[in-house]
């Protein structure tokens, strides 16, 4: 065990933390776990790349995955599919568990009105589906939860306030999550 003559204060640790992790750390700031762990992991990644000298690093073996996003246009079927690599999920917490926020994560979206799809075959704007999948999952998945809910008042046709509230409620997951039926 290690021991020292000289105390340690949170301070001195923060500064240490700063100072390697990241610079965007600011005492009396509040960060969040989530937060704090992009910056390590951002730290991670820089040091192995510094060392490896690889695209692909322990840190993106382990936590690292891929997303994508596919759009395909109602009019001729077309598919467009872009890939987004991922060390976590965001999920919106609408609902009261994992699993139903992951389906929210994955649900298709209509994109038409004033959001139609510009697609190339076709050389229009289209109506369109679009949909995230996990195309390739993290060895570990980080989930964030997202615990704020943002809502914008507007006054005519500018924005007078942004207001968020903490969502407050019991979120249930099973100690086991198939991501491949969604």
């Amino acid at each position: 065990m290690l021991y020292s003559t000289f105390p340690t204060t949170p301070d001195l640790l923060f500064c240490n933390l700063r100072g390697t992790i990241s610079k965007q750390l600011r005492p009396g700031r509040q960060e969040d776990a989530h937060e704090f762990l992009r910056y390590l992991l951002d730290a991670f990644q820089m040091s192995a790349l510094k060392h490896e000298k690889k695209k692909t690093t322990i840190v993106h073996k382990i936590w690292g995955g891929y997303l994508r996003s596919q759009v395909k246009c109602c009019a001729c079927g077309k598919e467009s599919n872009t890939y987004d690599s991922i060390l976590d999920l965001s999920l919106e917490m609408k609902d009261c568990s994992v699993t139903e926020a992951l389906k929210h994560f994955t649900a298709k979206e209509s994109l038409e009105g004033n959001n139609k799809y510009f697609c190339k075959q076709c050389n229009t704007l289209q109506k369109a589906i679009k949909q995230l999948t996990i195309f390739e999952p993290p060895n570990v998945l980080v989930l964030h939860l997202k615990r704020f809910q943002y809502e914008s008042e507007r006054e005519s046709s500018r924005l007078r306030d942004i207001t968020s509230t903490k969502i407050n409620r019991f979120v249930s997951f099973d100690s086991e999550l198939d991501i491949t039926s969604l």
